[in-house]
């Protein structure tokens, strides 16, 4: 990867937790500092373990998720895990331990609002 690339890369990664950041702020639940820890901390995570996966086998990767985007949520809260893989299953999970009630709702409302 160039120095050039690692910029980009994180210009996106900064652009996209601040976009997350307002989401909550917007809603009128922001995030704690420690819960934006926490948030950024499962978002490595989360990345580190489905770039792998991504590479190995792309178009199997892309349909998993159009898959999500197009089953109804009850088939997905039956089969979803093993639809979308372990790596996503944990990311949620974290997810809903991290956020509050309220928090947990904005977050889930954002999520599923292309749904």
């Amino acid at each position: 990867m160039k120095p050039d690339d690692r910029q980009a890369e994180w210009t996106v990664e900064e652009q996209s937790w601040e976009e997350i950041r307002q989401m909550f702020e917007d809603a009128g639940v922001p995030l704690t500092p420690e819960q934006e820890a926490q948030y950024q901390q499962a978002n490595k995570q989360f990345k580190a373990r489905i770039v792998p996966e991504f590479q190995a086998a792309p178009i199997l990767f892309i349909l998993r998720f159009l898959v999500m985007a197009i089953l109804p949520r009850f088939v997905l809260d039956c089969v979803g895990g093993l639809l979308i893989g372990d790596a996503i299953v944990d990311y949620l999970s974290t997810m809903t331990q991290i956020l509050t009630p309220e928090q947990r709702e904005v977050w889930e409302r954002s999520f599923n609002r292309d749904r």
